[in-house]
């Protein structure tokens, strides 16, 4: 070839180069219709109509899986050295799983094609032991609309049904009452105010690595709701595929199309999946079909079949609202439950059906809880009662183990990501807040306090709180304007509800631990920093924000 020919494809194979990386970010679509998702991949190659390709050389040997995840109508070739190693149709969120040994030197050719196709990876990986490990938050879920914990409630016999072959915390705490902090402490295994004193005005920083960080690269995948969880909060690092719902995560089907969509990555050895859905949250809009289902197995009809729990709280702030109205919200609410109860169900039978649920991990919690008037307040993300940071968690290890075991001992949501390393087989990094689960399962935790807090200046501007758990005394500080300091005491054991403030009664524990939440560095920012113009017109339209 003459200096002409290999000048030209020189540039043509730098300008392919540039196509095929500069489309990592993209707006996904299925068919003619727009998703309503939105990937966050840093891998990601998308062709809108016709076909397209891309090479790369294996730099270093594995002998197991190639991955590569497809989203919209594709038909996916794959060819090892030339040779066709795969070929095959997937449609919506799909995998392409292939076994093979892989030797420095490979060379790997994916081509596809489709109306709005897009591929993802490839991601390599050598055998793992450890089934997949699922975390699933229900947003906004109490922890005693449950019958394991709530013998009354009829709203979760799927949950319930679960709980028998799974190990469940009767008393777990979120770090936080509002769903940004509560995820990132989850993600993070440190407590929010470790993470930055203002978390709803940064990003997560650079420094803090989530789990999905010290995972083995392609392994983490995430379907969830979006808002307080999208990627400009630094939450999509390290996963292989973040899809955010970012059209309308409240809507009632919200639940179903998790669970559904999530199939399609046909989970298997080695794969942590984090799902999460505002299912639950306000407007409360369970799906009405199953809405009615719940409220005849009740015996009652609120009458609603959706309702609007903050502007309710804006319109009653400091009214007195009768018993009637409390308990016709409350059913609106856990038909939410029930309905989210009811799509649980199916996913952990379709686990069941594919062979997967008996060597899965999974992690079933909640970010937060609901008020419903117990302190005078509605909704969540205002204060610290056990109303707001009490949650459930369950948690189903591989071959069942340690089934129907009941823990008395307190627990924290920051303990989710030490618990997920170990169940890998990683180890677990010095430095962080939590501790594993299967440590306090297995009695090698010793007593140990538990924290909350709520920044000040918060997404409801609410003064700065902070909560220290050492059961079964709790103590709850809160900055008042002005400077001035406000402390509320309460033993857990004989009031869980928290009705009666111990601290000038009990001294001698109140002194013992006043200077641990004294200690907690709180913000010090006055005003709102800058947001997303896209990401304030969601939080507006939910009523965070005016």
């Amino acid at each position: 070839m003459d200096k002409k020919g290999i000048g030209l494809a020189v540039v043509l194979a730098l300008a392919f180069s540039f196509l095929v990386f500069s489309s990592a970010f993209f707006r996904g679509q299925r068919g003619k219709k727009r998703s309503v998702f939105l990937s966050t991949t840093s891998r990601g190659y998308h062709i809108k109509d016709g076909r397209a390709r891309f090479s790369f050389p294996v730099t270093g040997g594995v002998a197991g899986w190639l991955s590569l995840f497809t989203l919209g109508d594709c038909q996916v070739e794959v060819r090892k050295n030339y040779r066709k190693f795969f070929r095959g149709r997937r449609e919506g969120i799909g995998r392409v799983k292939l076994k093979g040994i892989f030797k420095f030197g490979d060379r790997i050719d994916v081509l596809f094609g489709g109306k709005n196709c897009s591929v993802f990876g490839p991601f390599f990986r050598g055998k793992e032991k450890a089934g997949p490990i699922f975390l699933i938050v229900a947003d906004t879920m109490r922890f005693d609309s449950l019958g394991v914990y709530n013998s009354s409630s009829k709203a979760s016999p799927k949950i319930d049904r679960f709980s028998r072959d799974s190990v469940v915390f009767l008393w777990a705490f979120s770090s936080s009452p509002w769903t940004l902090p509560s995820h990132a402490v989850m993600l993070s295994g440190k407590y929010s105010f470790h993470i930055s004193p203002d978390i709803y005005h940064e990003r997560i920083p650079q420094g803090i690595k989530l789990v999905s960080q010290i995972l083995p690269p392609g392994s983490s995948l995430s379907l969830n709701g979006d808002v307080f969880l999208a990627s400009s909060w630094g939450f999509s690092r390290g996963f292989a595929i973040y899809l955010e719902n970012h059209q309308d995560p409240f809507v009632k089907e919200a639940a179903l199309r998790l669970f559904y969509l999530s199939k399609g990555f046909e989970p298997s050895s080695g794969d942590f999946l984090f799902l999460h859905t505002y299912q639950i949250h306000n407007k409360y809009r369970p799906e009405l079909p199953l809405a009615k289902e719940y409220w005849g197995k009740t015996g009652e009809n609120p009458g609603e079949d959706e309702f609007d729990i903050l502007s309710f709280a804006k319109d009653n702030e400091g009214k007195k609202v009768s018993p009637e109205i409390k308990r016709k919200i409350e059913f609106v609410y856990r038909a939410g439950v029930y309905t989210f109860d009811k799509r649980f169900g199916e996913f952990i039978r379709w686990l069941r059906e594919k062979g997967l649920y008996r060597k899965s991990t999974i992690i079933l919690t909640a970010d937060h809880g609901e008020e419903f008037g117990e302190h005078g307040g509605w909704e969540h993300g205002h204060s610290l009662y056990n109303e707001l940071i009490r949650v459930p968690l369950i948690l189903k290890l591989p071959g069942n183990k340690f089934a129907g075991l009941r823990v008395k001992e307190p627990v924290s949501l920051v303990d989710i990501l030490p618990t997920i390393l170990e169940t890998y087989g990683l180890r677990v990094p010095h430095g962080l807040d939590g501790v594993s689960l299967l440590k306090t399962i297995q009695g090698k935790v010793g007593r140990r306090k538990i924290y909350s807090y709520l920044e000040d200046n918060s997404y409801k501007i609410t003064p700065g709180r902070a909560a220290v758990i050492d059961f079964p005394w709790k103590l709850i500080m809160t900055r008042e304007p002005e400077g001035r300091v406000k402390f509320e005491l309460y033993n857990l054991e004989k009031d869980p509800w928290e009705r009666v403030n111990l601290f000038s009664k009990k001294r001698v524990i109140s002194n013992r631990f006043v200077p641990l939440l004294l200690k907690i560095p709180f913000s010090r920012i006055k005003a709102h920093g800058k947001l997303p113009e896209e990401l304030k017109r969601r939080l507006r339209s939910l009523g965070y924000i005016r």
